[in-house]
């Protein structure tokens, strides 16, 4: 694997998630948490790095993750873990989506 080519911030941000969905599981015994965690951490970080130029998947997975823990946050009014987990899944889609709209792809 070419180190130079990872996309380290896509990459930290998916390790980042399974960790939380991670802690999560063993704090809370919450299956949910390590099945989302894992899953959209593991999915972003994959994705944003199979497709560098052009990372649809990923976006769309960090879409689903902003949205998912912005309804979390606004039920439970705790900024910490759901509202904090918004704002960084929101920044990674900005990031995807100037990464996108670079590559000619269009809505």
């Amino acid at each position: 694997m070419n180190w130079d080519k990872l996309d380290k911030t896509a990459t930290g941000f998916g390790l980042a998630v399974a960790l939380a969905g991670v802690t999560g599981y063993v704090r809370k015994r919450s299956t949910p948490s390590l099945v989302a965690g894992v899953g959209l951490g593991a999915g972003i970080a994959v994705a944003a790095n199979w497709q560098p130029q052009k990372p649809v998947v990923a976006a769309v997975l960090s879409v689903v993750l902003t949205v998912s823990m912005l309804s979390r946050y606004v039920r439970s009014k705790k900024f910490i873990p759901s509202g904090l987990v918004a704002v960084a899944a929101a920044g990674i889609t900005g990031k995807f989506a100037i990464q996108l709209y670079e590559a000619g792809v269009r809505p």
